[in-house]
């Protein structure tokens, strides 16, 4: 059984793109080993720390390295991604491992706007580019005013939502 992990941009409480990941997580759980990574734990990217690790990015780094994918999952803000999940990206791609070398990553995002946070996943795309991760391209998930498609309980309401997010499932996890 495949493991892929999970990685939300937000911490909001509600958040949509947390929504999109807690319905592959429970859509699929008997397809793929799959978990949600919490990254609200970990410490500001300093390279004053890479040498003493704390616990934390230990334990992120060993789950990601042992994954066979990564699906991110992000809103958008100010025209690229939060800086929180590029502050994640920084203690993966950082020390002797290259543990996100060839990288199977698919890449989905929620936003209140219209565009989807496309703007979000270019700057992402770009960003797992230069670490050498296998990106997937399509299908492409841009959920568009995402309060009308995912409710108050995170449940996703919309079908073509639903449908799109279980194509990118599948079809990554057919490329692994």
């Amino acid at each position: 059984m495949k493991k892929i992990v999970l990685i939300s941009g937000s911490f909001r409480k509600n958040s949509y793109n947390t929504a999109l990941l807690k319905y592959i997580e429970n859509k699929y759980k008997e397809k793929a080993n799959i978990k949600i990574l919490d990254i609200s734990k970990l410490p500001y990217f300093n390279e004053d720390l890479e040498n003493s690790l704390s616990p934390v990015v230990i334990s992120f780094k060993k789950e990601v390295e042992s994954a066979d994918g990564i699906i991110i999952s992000t809103p958008e803000y100010n025209y690229s991604i939060p800086g929180v999940l590029k502050n994640a990206i920084d203690w993966l791609s950082r020390g002797d491992k290259k543990i996100l070398d060839r990288k199977h990553a698919a890449i989905m995002s929620a936003s209140l706007s219209i565009i989807g946070g496309a703007r979000a996943q270019v700057e992402l795309k770009k960003i797992l580019q230069s670490l050498n991760m296998n990106i997937l391209y399509k299908p492409d998930v841009y959920v568009t005013d995402s309060y009308s498609k995912i409710d108050d309980s995170g449940k996703i309401t919309d079908s073509f939502t639903r449908n799109i997010i279980e194509k990118l499932f599948e079809t990554f996890l057919d490329k692994l």
